[in-house]
């Protein structure tokens, strides 16, 4: 390989395969399959039109400079600049990595606690009756240690399994222990409602570093009486509850306990199979969930913790009273409706936050139909991963994530006249140059959100907070991403909007199509990078971008 700092006028460029021009405009996209987009002007797309495999660079700076009357040097320096940036991308057969750049780029890899005979790594924690339960304390007996977070759907999902290996786990003489974040309170919560009984439950305090780090939860580990890993270890919600099935000798039935319908029957749930939650998940926003129901929606069994006896009795009517007992489906979302405030949270993550339950409710709906309902890429749409704010009647399209920082943003932004949508996935038809933020086609009452609205919208301060962007199509006026720049606004071309924007667009399989499309879209509205270091500067740069006063 010839890194590519050092190609010369002797080198013979041959591009690699996959790799295409796509016009866009006066510009051209040099495409590599979903490695690399590149935007080149016309002299440069005509220099790489002239990598043909055969002629060297030197024949190819002759050939241009006979062509078009410039000046050797110069074209000299366009060519083999051209050749070297592209090479560094991977995009010349031969060409590796520039050789003359420092980097000094050190990983320290997380070592993870998975080889046979290694012994657990010490820690510090106490019991639900915050007595002192170090490691060392364990020792002594063959055990499951389970890696434990009271607030992780997936854990809530298994451990009615869990409470049902326990008879064996005692005649195996295997010990159960639930390594754990969260409160005494949370833990006893979680034990009491799954029927676990003999489980002891060890809590980590949070200000040292976790003896597991880079683990989610649930995770299984089994260790023998010198605390030395005895078996492979076990991750996610099916792996887990087989192996500890395994050493207790059960067999366990797929959904003990479950009344209505079963998995057996077709239910399905919205936590992934095999699925974790990340470390640390469940940062609670409010002091405590009061229950968790399942709702049977469609073919999907639902679990969502409720803040509030008020929450409970509207997701009863809002999904008819169809609450059904299903421990497996754990809870994917958690609601609170209050006179305090109303939330929609998953995990440590709050989408919502509002003075309007019917926002609250519209925003669960969304995310239940993004989850739920499949999108059907030929409906002559295109969904992305963008945050949609409604101004003036239209659409303006932002990086994916926003919610984040919504409690500060969100007023910042209402006082601009701007409103977030609580879509998680809008759609874009490109004939109209529409945005579609989709009506929720799963089964509710409509009328307890419209209720709601009814009730609270008129009471919302603008100053704060707007009210709910409904469903709906809406002209787009813009698309703006994350571009790092000294100023805070870059005013993209169609071509580098169309590359800014490509790794937001869901289900591409074609990215040389895509970039096509995204062209003709931007040809009809502008796209924009911002830059910003703060919330404030955020909605300036925004602001400055739409011209907004």
């Amino acid at each position: 390989m010839i890194p590519a700092n050092r190609l010369g006028p002797e080198f013979v460029a041959q591009p690699m395969a996959g790799a295409n021009l796509v016009p866009v405009g006066d510009e051209v996209i040099l495409v590599d399959g979903w490695m690399s987009a590149t935007v080149l002007n016309p002299a440069a797309a005509a220099i790489w039109a002239s990598f043909d495999g055969r002629a060297t660079l030197g024949q190819v700076i002759d050939e241009l400079t006979d062509l078009t009357g410039a000046d050797h040097p110069e074209v000299s320096d366009e060519v083999i600049g051209l050749a070297r940036r592209v090479g560094a991308l991977g995009l010349l057969a031969g060409v590796g990595p520039p050789d003359d750049v420092d980097i000094d780029i050190h990983f320290e890899k997380i070592s993870r606690f998975e080889q046979l005979g290694a012994t657990l790594p010490p820690f510090h924690a106490v019991d639900l009756d915050d007595v002192e339960r170090p490691s060392s304390a364990l020792a002594g007996a063959e055990m499951i240690l389970i890696n434990w977070n009271p607030h992780c759907g997936y854990c809530v999902s298994i451990a009615h399994m869990l409470a049902a290996c326990e008879e064996g786990l005692d005649a195996q003489g295997v010990k159960l222990v639930l390594l754990a974040s969260g409160s005494a309170a949370a833990n006893r919560e979680m034990a009491h409602g799954a029927g676990l009984r003999h489980a002891e439950v060890v809590r980590l305090s949070g200000e040292e570093p976790h003896p597991l780090p880079g683990i989610g939860t649930p995770a299984a580990y089994h260790l023998d009486a010198e605390l030395r890993l005895a078996s492979a270890p076990a991750y996610g919600n099916v792996d887990v509850p087989a192996l500890v099935a395994r050493l207790a000798e059960v067999e366990l039935d797929d959904n003990p306990g479950a009344t209505g319908d079963r998995p057996g029957d077709g239910v399905r749930y919205l936590l992934q199979p095999g699925g974790a939650c990340a470390q640390g998940t469940g940062v609670e926003p409010v002091p405590q969930w009061v229950t968790t129901r399942v709702y049977r929606i469609g073919d999907f069994h639902v679990g969502l913790r409720c803040g509030t006896d008020e929450t409970v009795g509207a997701l009863d009517e809002l999904f008819h009273h169809s609450a059904v007992q299903d421990p497996a489906a754990g809870h994917t979302f958690a609601v609170s409706l209050s006179e305090t405030g109303n939330l929609l949270v998953q995990g440590s993550r709050v989408f919502v936050r509002s003075g309007s339950p019917g926002r609250v409710l519209r925003a669960l709906l969304a995310r239940l139909h993004d989850g739920i309902v499949d999108f059907d890429p030929a409906c002559g749409r295109i969904q992305v991963d963008a945050t949609a704010v409604l101004v003036g009647g239209r659409v303006v399209l932002l990086q994916p994530g926003l919610h984040v920082l919504a409690e500060k943003l969100e007023p910042l932004l209402a006082q601009r006249g701007i409103a977030l949508a609580d879509f998680p996935h809008p759609e874009i038809d490109l004939d109209t140059c529409e945005v579609v933020l989709p009506e929720p086609v799963i089964d509710h009452d409509p009328t307890v959100v419209t209720t709601y609205d009814d009730a609270y919208d008129a009471a919302l301060d603008p100053r704060t907070e707007l009210p709910a962007v409904r469903p709906g199509r809406y002209p787009l006026a813009a698309w703006a991403v994350m571009h790092p720049a000294d100023a805070p606004v870059t005013r993209f071309t169609p071509a580098q909007a169309a590359v800014a924007t490509l790794s937001h667009v869901q289900r591409t399989d074609d990215a040389a199509a895509r970039i096509g499309q995204l062209g003709e879209l931007f040809a009809r509205m502008p796209g924009y990078g911002l830059w910003y270091h703060s919330e404030v500067g955020y909605v300036d740069a925004l602001c400055e971008a739409l011209e907004i006063g």
